[in-house]
C-alpha cells in the first residue's frame, strides 16, 4: 500500500479556475507545502527541507483557498505521487519536489503540547 502522511508549513494555496467536461466552470487549487526534517551528518545538525504540493478540485478546492494560508501548519495524508529533482542554482546539491496524490485530507494540525526536556535527554 502507498500511504503517507506529512506535517508541514503551508507556503502558499493558488487557485484558478477551469472549464469543465459539462461547460460549467470548475475552481482547482494547488496546495504548496513544505516539510523540515533536522538531519545530522558529519558531525552536524542541518535541517533538510522537502517542497511539496497537492491538488483539490471545487468544494474541497474553495476550503483549502480560505483556510490554508502561508505559514499555516497542516498535515496531508494521501500517496506519494511524482518526485522531481534538480541541481540547485549555485551547485550545493540537489531540490526535491513531491507530489502528494488521492488525498485522503488536508487537515489543520492540532500538535502536541510542549515539554520540559528532562535531565537524562542529551542536547542536539
Amino acid at each position: 500500500m502507498n500511504a503517507v502522511s506529512f506535517t508541514g508549513r503551508v507556503r502558499k494555496c493558488e487557485t484558478k479556475e477551469y472549464d469543465k467536461k459539462d461547460g460549467t466552470k470548475g475552481l482547482i487549487a494547488i496546495l504548496q507545502f513544505m516539510v523540515t526534517d533536522r538531519v545530522y551528518a558529519n558531525g552536524d545538525w542541518t535541517n533538510r527541507t522537502l517542497f511539496m504540493e497537492s491538488t483539490a478540485f471545487d468544494k474541497q478546492a474553495e476550503t483549502w483557498e480560505k483556510n490554508y494560508t502561508e505559514g499555516k501548519i497542516i498535515e496531508v495524508i494521501g500517496r506519494l505521487g511524482e518526485i522531481r529533482h534538480w541541481e540547485k542554482k549555485d551547485g550545493s546539491g540537489v531540490a526535491y519536489n513531491i507530489t502528494v496524490a488521492g488525498h485522503n485530507g488536508v487537515t489543520p494540525f492540532v500538535g502536541f503540547a510542549p515539554r520540559e526536556k528532562t535531565n537524562d535527554e542529551p542536547d542536539f
